[in-house]
Protein backbone atom coordinates (compact mmCIF):
# COMPACT_ATOMS: atom_id res chain seq x y z
CA UNK A 1 0.00 0.00 0.00
CA UNK A 2 1.10 3.54 -0.65
CA UNK A 3 -0.21 7.00 -1.40
CA UNK A 4 0.89 7.88 -4.93
CA UNK A 5 -0.54 11.38 -5.37
CA UNK A 6 -2.55 13.99 -3.47
CA UNK A 7 -4.45 16.96 -4.93
CA UNK A 8 -6.08 19.90 -3.19
CA UNK A 9 -8.80 21.77 -5.09
CA UNK A 10 -8.93 24.74 -5.25
CA UNK A 11 -5.17 25.17 -5.55
CA UNK A 12 -5.01 28.49 -3.75
CA UNK A 13 -5.08 29.94 -0.28
CA UNK A 14 -8.31 29.04 1.47
CA UNK A 15 -10.38 31.57 3.34
CA UNK A 16 -12.13 30.80 6.62
CA UNK A 17 -15.36 28.93 5.95
CA UNK A 18 -14.47 27.89 2.41
CA UNK A 19 -14.52 24.25 1.36
CA UNK A 20 -11.86 22.26 -0.43
CA UNK A 21 -11.84 18.87 -2.11
CA UNK A 22 -8.88 16.62 -1.40
CA UNK A 23 -8.22 13.69 -3.72
CA UNK A 24 -5.72 10.91 -3.27
CA UNK A 25 -4.55 8.20 -5.63
CA UNK A 26 -3.57 5.15 -3.60
CA UNK A 27 -2.00 1.84 -4.55
CA UNK A 28 -3.72 -0.97 -2.66
CA UNK A 29 -2.10 -3.93 -4.39
CA UNK A 30 -4.39 -6.94 -3.96
CA UNK A 31 -6.62 -5.14 -1.42
CA UNK A 32 -9.93 -3.47 -2.24
CA UNK A 33 -11.32 -0.16 -0.91
CA UNK A 34 -13.61 -2.03 1.48
CA UNK A 35 -10.54 -3.63 3.13
CA UNK A 36 -9.05 -0.30 4.23
CA UNK A 37 -9.94 3.12 5.61
CA UNK A 38 -8.39 5.96 3.62
CA UNK A 39 -8.50 9.12 5.73
CA UNK A 40 -7.74 12.82 5.40
CA UNK A 41 -5.76 13.94 8.47
CA UNK A 42 -6.06 17.72 8.77
CA UNK A 43 -5.13 20.20 11.47
CA UNK A 44 -3.47 23.41 12.49
CA UNK A 45 0.32 23.38 12.52
CA UNK A 46 2.41 24.70 15.39
CA UNK A 47 5.65 26.66 14.73
CA UNK A 48 7.59 23.38 14.57
CA UNK A 49 5.28 22.10 11.81
CA UNK A 50 3.55 19.48 13.99
CA UNK A 51 -0.19 18.88 13.85
CA UNK A 52 -2.28 20.46 16.61
CA UNK A 53 -5.95 19.55 17.10
CA UNK A 54 -6.05 17.28 14.06
CA UNK A 55 -9.35 16.07 12.63
CA UNK A 56 -9.83 12.86 10.66
CA UNK A 57 -12.25 12.76 7.71
CA UNK A 58 -13.02 9.48 5.92
CA UNK A 59 -12.30 9.54 2.20
CA UNK A 60 -14.61 7.78 -0.27
CA UNK A 61 -13.51 5.86 -3.35
CA UNK A 62 -14.68 7.39 -6.64
CA UNK A 63 -12.56 5.79 -9.36
CA UNK A 64 -10.64 2.59 -10.00
CA UNK A 65 -7.48 2.69 -12.04
CA UNK A 66 -5.42 -0.22 -13.21
CA UNK A 67 -3.08 -2.51 -11.24
CA UNK A 68 -4.55 -1.81 -7.78
CA UNK A 69 -4.82 1.98 -8.05
CA UNK A 70 -7.90 3.65 -6.58
CA UNK A 71 -8.87 7.30 -6.26
CA UNK A 72 -10.45 8.60 -3.05
CA UNK A 73 -11.85 12.02 -2.18
CA UNK A 74 -13.16 14.03 0.76
CA UNK A 75 -14.57 17.51 1.21
CA UNK A 76 -13.33 19.60 4.12
CA UNK A 77 -13.90 23.10 5.39
CA UNK A 78 -11.37 25.61 6.65
CA UNK A 79 -12.82 26.37 10.11
CA UNK A 80 -10.37 29.08 11.19
CA UNK A 81 -7.36 31.08 10.10
CA UNK A 82 -3.75 30.12 10.62
CA UNK A 83 -1.28 27.66 9.20
CA UNK A 84 -2.91 24.31 8.43
CA UNK A 85 -1.57 21.09 7.00
CA UNK A 86 -2.92 17.78 5.87
CA UNK A 87 -1.81 14.30 4.98
CA UNK A 88 -3.42 11.01 4.00
CA UNK A 89 -3.32 7.77 5.94
CA UNK A 90 -4.43 4.26 5.04
CA UNK A 91 -5.23 1.71 7.72
CA UNK A 92 -6.91 -1.71 7.87
CA UNK A 93 -10.69 -1.66 8.19
CA UNK A 94 -12.38 -4.95 9.00
CA UNK A 95 -15.12 -5.86 11.50
CA UNK A 96 -12.94 -8.62 13.01
CA UNK A 97 -10.17 -6.22 14.07
CA UNK A 98 -10.14 -5.70 17.82
CA UNK A 99 -8.58 -2.22 17.48
CA UNK A 100 -8.59 0.11 14.45
CA UNK A 101 -4.93 1.16 14.76
CA UNK A 102 -2.37 -1.62 14.52
CA UNK A 103 1.32 -0.66 14.71
CA UNK A 104 3.09 -1.35 11.45
CA UNK A 105 -0.15 -1.50 9.44
CA UNK A 106 -0.79 2.23 9.01
CA UNK A 107 0.52 3.83 5.84
CA UNK A 108 1.02 7.63 5.75
CA UNK A 109 1.61 9.78 2.69
CA UNK A 110 5.30 10.58 2.47
CA UNK A 111 6.57 14.13 2.94
CA UNK A 112 6.27 14.86 -0.77
CA UNK A 113 2.48 14.53 -0.50
CA UNK A 114 1.85 16.43 2.73
CA UNK A 115 0.01 19.71 2.17
CA UNK A 116 0.46 22.96 4.04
Amino acid sequence: MRVEAVELDPKRTLTVGSEARVRACVQLGSLLPEDVAVELYLGRLNPAGDFVEAVVTPMKPFDRGDRGNFSFEAMTACPRSGMHGFTIRIRPDHPDLSVPFLPGLICWADAAHIGT
